[in-house]
């Protein structure tokens, strides 16, 4: 498990959209997911965890995720969830704000802001979720796009809830987003005849077999060639039965 001294956490993400289509799951999402991997099982401590919902600005997301860049020494865990954009002359992802209009470009956070804060970060392993969309369908269905690469960021690993090509689905109703309730799901309840820890590999593995099972989006895994971020444990698994000693 990360030293969770030396290791931080951010949950952000918005619900409350004043200009595009709210996603009332998102911040149930992030708490829960925060419940879990900062609580008893989890790899991080409450103290050094951080849950933004519905943040002010552009401004307010980055000191925060700047000031957990600079902290960390062990492991980063980056979450968002909401909506996301795709500039459509540069191609670069961004996270929408409350008051982030489509049409509006600059009015969204880049999403490269995010990246560079993990590319300066001196943690040993850094790890990005990424439950986003760039869509407002009125069925509250988020349209996701390619991760953007963090080949070049040595420890990194970048999990993205759906491809470019599908929508990641927060179904209406429902207390989470399709994704998040999944992971959720696994953190509470743990893999059954898995190992002790749930490390990255299994969890996504998990995601994938579970998503494929309903018909949802799939989740991707990217991280650099040779990397061992996906042995990292985020959580010890609720399932894990130990063996009586022989």
């Amino acid at each position: 498990m990360p030293k969770s001294d030396k290791s931080r956490a951010v949950f952000f993400g918005v619900g409350n959209y004043a200009h595009l289509v709210p996603l009332p799951s998102v911040p149930a999402s992030l708490g829960a997911l925060a419940d879990s991997l900062a609580g008893p099982t989890g790899a991080f401590r409450p103290e050094h965890s951080t849950v933004l919902i519905d943040p002010s600005s552009g401004t307010n997301v980055l000191d925060v995720v700047q000031e957990a860049s600079d902290e960390a020494e062990d492991t980063l865990l980056l979450y968002f969830s909401g909506h996301g954009l795709v500039d459509r002359h540069s191609g670069d992802l961004s996270l929408a704000l409350p008051d982030t209009r489509s049409e509006a470009a600059y009015t969204a956070l880049q999403y490269n802001w995010i990246r560079r804060a993990v590319l300066e970060s001196n943690a040993r392993r850094k790890v990005v979720i990424l439950d986003c969309c760039y869509s407002g369908r009125a069925a509250a269905v988020m349209g996701s796009v390619e991760p953007l690469p963090l080949m070049d960021i040595e420890g990194t690993i970048l999990i993205a809830a759906t491809t470019s090509s599908q929508a990641a689905l927060a179904p209406a109703g429902q207390p989470y987003t399709a994704f998040a309730g999944e992971l959720i799901d696994i953190l509470r309840h743990g893999v059954a005849d898995g190992p002790q820890f749930l490390d990255l590999d299994l969890i996504v593995r998990e995601l994938r077999a579970r998503t494929a099972a309903k018909a949802l989006p799939i989740p991707q895994m990217q991280q650099g060639r040779g990397s061992t971020v996906g042995q990292l444990p985020l959580a010890i698994n609720p399932a894990y039965l130990r063996e009586p000693d022989q």
